[in-house]
């Protein structure tokens, strides 16, 4: 039987066992409605983040309903800010509302590094699968800061980023 992840736009999932869609586990304790999931390589883990939620939870499925670690980041918007895991499945990746990318040791749950990349929310992220590179995306809606902060256009332009950019990633060191 292959297991069947189901989530709606709220705080909880399910896991279901295929094809009888019988219930093997629920996993509850997302602040935020989730916005984002992914397994790790190997299947083991299961990462689930959600909007205005500092916290990307890993569950372990190796036993059902069982939180592994939490990953602290920020998050404090509604808008999907994505995460991914390297392909070897060590090391996490996550965009965060600052503006900065924040990488996990994902066996030990510990921070590695954090990384100013944008002026603005990184709400975007992909690993690429097998050269050291990483794509990230910002942006996000500033309407009410915009016009509160200042009319100087110069200043509006200053704190809003719409870009997509390449990087080579540094070799992470995993204690």
């Amino acid at each position: 039987m292959k297991p069947k992840l189901i989530f709606l736009y709220s705080k909880d999932m399910a896991v279901y066992l295929d094809p009888r869609a019988q219930l093997l586990c629920v996993l509850e304790g997302q602040k935020g409605g989730i916005t984002h999931i992914k397994f790790s390589p190997d299947g083991t883990k299961l990462l689930a983040g959600a909007r205005k939620d500092d916290e990307i939870s890993v569950w372990d499925m190796r036993n059902p309903g069982t939180l592994y670690s939490t990953l602290n980041r920020t998050v404090d918007t509604n808008q999907r800010i994505y995460f991914d895991v390297s392909s070897d499945g060590k090391v996490v990746l996550s965009g965060s509302t600052n503006g900065s990318v924040q990488a996990w040791d994902l066996e030990s749950g510990q921070e590695i590094e954090k990384f100013d990349m944008h002026q603005d929310c990184v709400n975007g992220l992909d690993i690429h699968p097998y050269l050291p590179y990483l794509a990230t995306s910002s942006g996000q809606r500033h309407m009410d800061k915009c016009t509160e902060m200042s009319d100087d256009e110069d200043d509006k332009e200053e704190m809003m980023e719409n870009t997509m950019k390449l990087w080579e990633l540094p070799t992470m060191e995993i204690n």
